[in-house]
């Protein structure tokens, strides 16, 4: 008798398991902000919207996922329907959006919608862009030197009020580092020890951002953003060079202990 109960309890139990596995597809979070891009590696220069959707699926992401798509919800946008593409490695749809969006025109707010292979939809709506407006590419980026913890450091820009760096992977295809967005009047970012090897390749990101706090909720959201991409091989130190340093520590040694003999 209780062996019975135990079967059937069992089985109710993996199939509530199954059910809800199916039902938990979700959109975890969508962002849409206007994007300016300079030195992209992969992707044409220029400015444009960049749209993205973080999505979670137990059964798995993008295997379980049959689409995601995005559209204006006022109708405004003259692109009208698309869907967006998997970034392999990563667990969100991303789109560039390549034309031109009219600068200072109504905020935009798009619904992004997800459909998993069981036919079932989840919906959101993003946080719409309330100025719409073309930040100037990024100047004057400076690089002290090559090596393992360089410091970055460029020009500020009109309408940005907050600032990074960003360093990615040399095949771009993942952040290995970020810097917090700063308030500064004078960008600067070192690079901690421990994030480059030497001789490894990495890009790097310097980012300007135009961040609204007006929102009802509070959340500082960032709206619009400048971009320049810049490639850094870091140079790893010449073995004869900590031999000619181990060698200065090496005679600096022998001079104390001679002074302190006499």
């Amino acid at each position: 008798m209780l062996l019975n109960k135990f079967r059937i309890f069992s089985v109710a139990i993996i199939f509530m398991s199954v059910v809800l596995q199916v039902h938990a597809t979700s959109i975890i979070s969508v962002r849409t902000i206007s994007e300016t891009t300079i030195d992209h590696p992969y992707a044409p220069d220029g400015w444009r919207l960049h749209l993205s959707a973080k999505i979670s699926d137990p059964l798995g992401v993008p295997e379980n996922i049959a689409s995601v798509t995005a559209f204006e919800i006022n109708g405004v946008d003259p692109i009208g329907s698309y869907t967006l593409n998997y970034r392999t490695g990563k667990k969100d749809y991303n789109k560039h959006i390549y034309f031109p969006v009219a600068e200072g025109s109504a905020p935009l707010q798009y619904k992004f919608s997800v459909t998993n292979n069981q036919t079932e939809v989840v919906s959101l709506l993003d946080n719409p862009i309330d100025t719409i407006r073309r930040l100037d590419a990024i100047q004057n980026l400076a690089i002290s030197d090559f090596g393992v913890t360089p410091t970055f450091s460029f020009d500020t820009i009109q309408y940005a009020d907050k600032y990074r760096m960003v360093i990615a992977a040399g095949d771009n295809s993942r952040n290995i580092w970020a810097s917090d967005w700063l308030i500064t009047d004078a960008p600067s970012f070192t690079v901690p020890s421990g994030v480059l090897e030497p001789g490894n390749s990495y890009f790097f990101r310097a980012e300007a951002g135009d961040f609204n706090t007006s929102d009802l909720d509070g959340i500082d959201d960032l709206e619009n953003r400048s971009v320049r991409f810049f490639a850094v091989t870091t140079v790893p130190v010449p073995s004869a060079i900590w031999l000619f340093v181990s060698g200065i520590l090496a005679i600096v040694g022998i001079t104390r202990r001679k002074k302190i003999s006499v």
